[in-house]
């Protein structure tokens, strides 16, 4: 597509939503509904896969505070706005991508800092390492800026 976001991609875009929105009623079982719900929200949203991506990655990470021995609070590490990450990431990275003015601010350089550590927590999750000594690894990342 030569210009993908002209007003006939996006009109075709709607009516192909709207088609699938009115699909809804064919499925009464809960399982084929659940699997519908995540179909169109994939189709709805089909712009927003690396925010999706980023939702997804930090999910597991949480998981690894949750599941940590030592009570540790995420939000001691990567402040409260913590959740916002994968939305301001997205937002980031299209407005530099697309070559729009854009600066950067401080909770942007914590989400640097969280993205970070969830790549390492990815990289050591991949090769084996257990949780705990996961957790260690991210502790020390976070405390000391390794």
């Amino acid at each position: 597509y030569p210009k993908y976001r002209c007003e006939r991609f996006l009109k075709v875009k709607k009516d192909i939503i709207s088609n699938i929105k009115e699909m809804k009623s064919n499925y009464d079982d809960i399982e084929e509904l659940e699997i519908y719900n995540e179909i169109f929200k994939g189709i709805d949203n089909y712009n927003d896969i690396l925010r999706h991506k980023l939702e997804y990655a930090l999910s597991n990470f949480e998981k690894l505070y949750d599941e940590s021995k030592d009570p540790v609070s995420i939000k001691f590490d990567f402040k409260d706005s913590y959740k916002d990450m994968p939305n301001r990431i997205k937002n980031a990275r299209n407005k530099l991508d697309h070559g729009s003015p854009y600066y950067f601010n401080g909770e942007e350089l914590t989400d640097t800092y969280l993205l970070r550590a969830i790549t390492y927590f990815m990289i050591l999750k991949h090769a084996g390492v257990d949780n705990e000594n996961i957790m260690n690894c991210i502790r020390v990342f976070t405390r000391f800026g390794v």
